[in-house]
């Protein structure tokens, strides 16, 4: 085609079913913006943009999914794709996806949510090569560093995934204690805030670094967030993060509940304290890869503190009880302190 350029801010396509090669071979537009488009009628979108191979960007994020059944070909042979943001896509109805990514050689960061699924076995992302992306080896990295061969990309987890390692951001874990509402939060981004920086809505009055290398220990083996334990009200692990000690972390903590469910501890080394002298605690809920380990253990549940409390901790999936020491390993659950709670 030689369609050079195209208007489509009047365009209703809220009735539309047959989306199918609508903007195929248009291979010298260099802009398209289909971010208006009312996709929530569709049901086919097959080859919708194949060989449109001059875009570098496409916005696709809004672009509602749930009814689409046919996405053959979809993007195939946008040679110049460089990211596509799918976070919003259900693929449940979808039942033909073959070569969706083909020929998408330059792709080199793709967006995917909970409801995408891979379809079939020839839909997957393309393999990424060094001669079109610096660095490439073949595989598909998570933010973390995870490596993945196309066709083992997992379906059904929100996650971003970029074709070079050395296309993933750095990311830095550290901790916030915000007097606003007395929490103590554990994150891991691109950018560590400053005090007195507005962050998640709160104001940062101490942050803290080196969680996971660390280098968060004085030299005397204390956590440099010891004192923020005593005031904070909750903790809670925000993103997810892989320390290599974690060792007194929340001795004295004086609160009465405790997120970790994203705090992983299969790089963990040292676990020694980690919960010693809480005596209020009531409520902790944990990951499917945390197990006690280095003689960790749950505080024990003293009535002289907590009502009800009989040294046990009550999982809430079955009501179960278990001693301090006992917790099931990589169950992801939430303990409470008494039966009762």
């Amino acid at each position: 085609s030689s369609l050079s350029s195209l208007d489509l801010s009047g365009f209703a396509t809220g009735k539309v079913v047959n989306m199918g090669h609508m903007f195929a071979n248009c291979s010298k537009l260099t802009a398209l913006d289909v971010s208006g488009l009312d996709t929530s009628g569709a049901t086919t979108m097959q080859g919708m943009f194949s060989s449109c191979s001059k875009l570098t960007s496409l916005d696709v994020s809004r672009f509602a999914t749930g009814k689409v059944t046919n996405m053959n070909g979809m993007f195939s042979n946008c040679s110049s794709l460089e990211a596509l943001d799918l976070s919003g896509y259900d693929t449940s109805s979808v039942t033909d996806a073959g070569g969706m990514f083909l020929m998408c050689n330059k792709l080199q960061q793709v967006d995917l949510g909970e409801k995408f699924a891979w379809v079939g076995t020839n839909g997957y992302l393309p393999t990424p090569f060094s001669f079109y992306i610096p660095g490439a080896d073949g595989m598909w990295y998570d933010t973390e560093g995870v490596g993945y061969a196309p066709d083992k990309v997992p379906g059904g987890k929100a996650m971003t995934y970029y074709a070079s390692k050395d296309l993933v951001p750095k990311r830095e874990a550290f901790a916030v204690y915000s007097v606003d509402d007395r929490s103590l939060n554990f994150y891991k981004r691109a950018s560590v805030p400053k005090v007195g920086d507005t962050f998640e809505g709160m104001t940062v009055s101490k942050v803290y670094t080196g969680v996971e290398d660390g280098s968060c220990y004085d030299d005397g083996g204390q956590v440099d967030w010891y004192a923020e334990n005593f005031w904070a009200n909750s903790i809670r692990v925000v993103d997810d993060i892989y320390p290599s000690r974690v060792s007194d972390w929340f001795r004295t903590y004086n609160g009465t509940e405790i997120d970790i469910s994203k705090l992983h501890i299969n790089k963990t080394v040292n676990m020694a304290y980690m919960f010693s002298g809480i005596v209020g605690f009531e409520r902790i809920t944990v990951g499917s890869d945390f197990s006690l380990k280095d003689g960790a253990r749950f505080p024990t549940p003293d009535p002289k503190y907590i009502s009800g409390a009989d040294g046990k901790w009550y999982a809430a999936s079955d009501g179960q009880g278990y001693d301090p020491a006992d917790i099931p390993p990589n169950k992801a659950d939430t303990y409470y302190a008494s039966k009762s709670l």
